[in-house]
């Protein structure tokens, strides 16, 4: 599924009647929060706990984190690709020659 088709399946399964701009931006944004606290607690259970990583839950709980961040960008008329472009230039710009652990600059 390409990321356009996705951003209108999120919409498609998105709760009917919209709520308001207010609601449906407070629920994308703890939907976000609650999806990823379950992501890091299953990558928790793997530094902290020596587990092999759930890696059928951790996509399930990304996905999940995915399809609330979908429905904030669709509630703000924004699209998937345009913050992937935006994020591309912010940090070519940040770090025209690319970023290297430590905050070096290669």
């Amino acid at each position: 599924m390409t990321p356009e088709n996705y951003a209108r399946f999120v919409d498609v399964m998105g709760i009917r009647p919209r709520l308001s701009y207010d609601l449906d931006c407070s629920l994308a944004s703890m939907g976000i929060a609650g999806e990823m606290g379950e992501m890091i607690d299953v990558v928790k259970k793997t530094v902290f706990h020596q587990l092999p990583l759930d890696r059928e839950k951790f996509i399930e709980e990304a996905g999940d984190g995915l399809h609330y961040f979908i429905q904030m960008l669709n509630a703000n008329g924004v699209t998937l690709q345009e913050v992937i472009d935006g994020n591309v230039t912010k940090l070519q710009k940040r770090y025209p020659n690319g970023w290297v652990p430590g905050g070096g600059i290669r």
